[in-house]
């Protein structure tokens, strides 16, 4: 059988929020039993769980890493990255974790965080059909990733469209070259002014809370605001900056989905950690923050649990 692209590219979800649950491979792939596409079966049935819940679209992306095991052992972690733009509550959240959170699965959830700039993306499902994304180099030639298993390890394996067969990939699925595409328009840069405006005044608010700004605190806020990033939406005017935070306060709960609240939640558990200890006045600051994005305390408690 052959492998056919679409004429038209799939449009992918940035990979700044995302869904994360991650895996050993020694279990994921049965020491190399399995194959990756029958590992997918269960992050495509938690794709197409989510968008039968609420229409939305996503794209996975998929990251390896090296890490050892709790009997020492040296392996590879698996991660999923699951990232949509739609806006989305905390019941589409759930209906995305039941297939990966099965008591014979392997994944585990690790909570919201972006994919890392070595993640890629693997599949995308645009309305209520799965697609397996294909890049292009600078050639303008089309390749993708496997992933291929030995032993208790994995590593992603680059192939082009010209020597793929069929029988690698999700059997279901469309193949097209995937596209970043999100609107530039007045509507979605004001919603990033408001969001990044609101995460740095918080994560601020959250490094002073215990009196002291140390040197590990001010390097975790340049990595995080970083200058050129704050430029582009003009934020490195303070007064703009904080009266869009103002309005922020106001406006967030109803504009970000339920998966992009708890990410602003894990960078401001992340900057309460910078210093190496958490005060119980940075998590004042928190649960603060998560009152005004609309966050249920009780939720609020469970997902922290799940980071410390």
């Amino acid at each position: 059988m052959y492998l056919m692209l679409e004429a038209k590219p799939v449009a992918l979800a940035m990979p700044e929020h995302c869904m994360t649950w991650s895996g050993d491979a020694k279990e994921l792939f049965l020491r190399g039993i399995r194959s990756w596409k029958t590992v997918l079966q269960e992050p495509v049935l938690a794709m197409q769980n989510l968008h039968h819940n609420c229409d939305a679209d996503l794209t996975l992306y998929v990251a390896t890493e090296p890490w050892i095991d709790s009997q020492n052992r040296r392996g590879t972690l698996v991660s999923l990255y699951f990232a949509t733009d739609a806006v989305i509550d905390r019941d589409d959240v759930v209906s995305l974790g039941k297939p990966l959170g099965k008591e014979d699965s392997n994944w585990r959830s690790d909570g919201v965080h972006p994919a890392p700039e070595h993640a890629f993306p693997c599949l995308a499902l645009r309305d209520g059909e799965v697609t397996h994304v294909w890049l292009e180099d600078e050639q303008g030639t089309h390749f993708t990733y496997d992933l291929l298993a030995t032993g208790n390890s994995a590593r992603s394996e680059q192939i082009y469209f010209g020597d793929a067969g069929a029988e690698r990939f999700w059997p279901h699925a469309k193949h097209a070259v995937g596209t970043w595409c999100r609107a530039d328009d007045d509507v979605v840069q004001h919603r990033e002014q408001l969001k990044l405006a609101f995460a740095a005044k918080v994560t601020q608010r959250v490094v002073e809370a215990d009196g002291a700004v140390g040197d590990s605190e001010r390097d975790f806020l340049a990595r995080t605001f970083p200058e050129d990033q704050l430029k582009a939406l003009w934020l490195d005017d303070l007064a703009l900056r904080e009266a869009l935070a103002r309005q922020a306060e106001q406006e967030l709960a109803d504009l970000l989905g339920y998966h992009e609240k708890l990410g602003l939640l894990s960078t401001f558990f992340a900057a309460c950690h910078a210093d190496g200890k958490v005060d119980v006045r940075e998590l004042r600051v928190l649960r603060e923050a998560s009152r005004t994005l609309g966050l249920e305390n009780a939720d609020v408690v469970k997902y922290l649990q799940r980071l410390w």
